[in-house]
This record gives structure tokens, C-alpha cells and sequence, in this order.
């Protein structure tokens, strides 16, 4: 989808914002610059089709509780405890 969005942005069909992950996909004659202050924080949430369950996403998602806390500290501006 991110590559979808850089081709229409090459395509002269407007700008975008994008995760910082995307600036590995490179465009002809998209320029890529970093929001600053970064100081720029983003809600994320995850997602995935509800009648869809399984062991995978259990295993994920418990991950993602036990290691909340770690994943918070690693956002920039943010200190370590």
C-alpha cells in the first residue's frame, strides 16, 4: 500500500505522510524529509479480521501486552526505565 501511495505521489497526485519505515522504498523524484521537531507522536492499533482468530495472533498479541511497557520506553523521547 505505501508503494501505492509514493507512485500516485509520483505521479504528481499530491503529498503524503508516511511512516519513517517507507523511506527504504525509493521513488523517481519523490523526496523524503523527516517531520521535524520529532517530537510527532501517532496512535497506533492493531488490527486484523475478527472472524480470523488464531494461534498466531494469540501468541502476537500476548507479545505485545507482556512487552508494552518496552515498546513504549523505545519511542524517541522517551527514557529507558
Amino acid at each position: 500500500m505505501m508503494q501505492t501511495v509514493l507512485t500516485l505521489v509520483e505521479a504528481g497526485e499530491g503529498v503524503t505522510l508516511v511512516p519513517a519505515c517507507v523511506s527504504n522504498l525509493r521513488g523517481n523524484g519523490v523526496v523524503l524529509r523527516p517531520v521535524e521537531p520529532d517530537t510527532v507522536r501517532i496512535p497506533l492499533m492493531m488490527v486484523w479480521p475478527e472472524d480470523r482468530e488464531s494461534r498466531a495472533l494469540r501468541s502476537f498479541l500476548d507479545l505485545v501486552r507482556q512487552q508494552a511497557e518496552t515498546i513504549r520506553g523505545m519511542l524517541p523521547g522517551r527514557r529507558r526505565r
